[in-house]
């Protein structure tokens, strides 16, 4: 039987840290809601039981050149991660059948959802600054495209990104681990091995909900797709971070 190890937060308030020294200099301590530096580690399960922000993280965790599936805590975007002359790009889970899976471009990625990005750059750790980490899901996720924080598991029945960036089968000796995301729920028709086809269609400019946009003239930013980022152009800047790429801004395509 396998015993999952638990990679631990220390939640403290101020008044308790004060009085107390923590080891590897402040690592994984929350005080008031606020961590100096947050070291995460794929072996080990992981869970956020309250929000807080880190000023840096490190997920160590190896990873090869090109596709790679991940599944984090915190929102980010594509620039948040080394990919090759930083022109990687951040993909969400569409649809797929026998032998293909469809993803759609997303700029910016939510907390516990997972994505999958293009041309990555190995390195580890992965490192992060000023993140915001959102409370772990309760159960488990039943959707095709799932994450995974709980530790090292089996591959078996799942699919997972190999070394010709395509999803395959996983075996009984295979393992997937934290942090990581993988296809489930497959039909037993399905081939052991699934092509990626990326969707970076512009459906959905002409679509925007005019809700949003009364006067066509209050700064809300769309992606391509038309949803929204933001309601304010000037402070998607400062506080979202967007990634540089084309955006719908006052109904006209602004590039940034």
């Amino acid at each position: 039987m396998k015993i999952k190890t638990l990679l631990l937060l220390l939640f403290v308030s101020g008044s308790i840290a004060a009085q107390t020294t923590y080891p590897e200099a402040n690592y994984n301590v929350v005080v008031d809601g606020e961590a100096t530096h947050v070291e995460l580690y794929t072996e080990y399960s992981f869970a956020v039981p309250d929000d807080f922000t880190a000023s840096s993280v490190n997920i160590n965790r190896t990873i090869h050149n090109g596709y790679c599936t991940f599944y984090l805590p915190f929102s980010v975007v594509a620039t948040d991660i080394a990919s090759t002359d930083n022109s990687g790009k951040t993909y969400i889970y569409k649809e797929q059948d026998d032998d293909k899976v469809k993803f759609t471009q997303k700029n910016i990625i939510d907390a516990n959802e997972p994505f999958l990005m293009t041309k990555v750059t190995a390195t580890s750790p992965i490192s992060f600054s000023n993140k915001t980490f959102a409370i772990s899901p309760t159960e488990s996720s039943t959707d095709d495209f799932a994450g995974n924080y709980e530790g090292t598991i089996i591959a078996e029945g799942k699919w997972g990104i190999g070394n010709a960036d395509k999803f395959v089968k996983g075996s009984s000796e295979a393992t997937i681990k934290s942090f990581a995301a993988f296809l489930s729920n497959q039909p037993a028709s399905s081939s052991s091995a699934k092509s990626i086809v990326l969707d970076d269609e512009t459906s959905g400019i002409n679509n925007i909900n005019g809700n949003d946009n009364t006067n066509g003239n209050d700064n809300v930013i769309y992606d391509l797709q038309g949803r929204k980022i933001a309601n304010n152009y000037a402070l998607s800047i400062t506080h979202y971070a967007l990634p540089k790429g084309i955006y719908i801004i006052n109904n006209k395509k602004v590039l940034k």
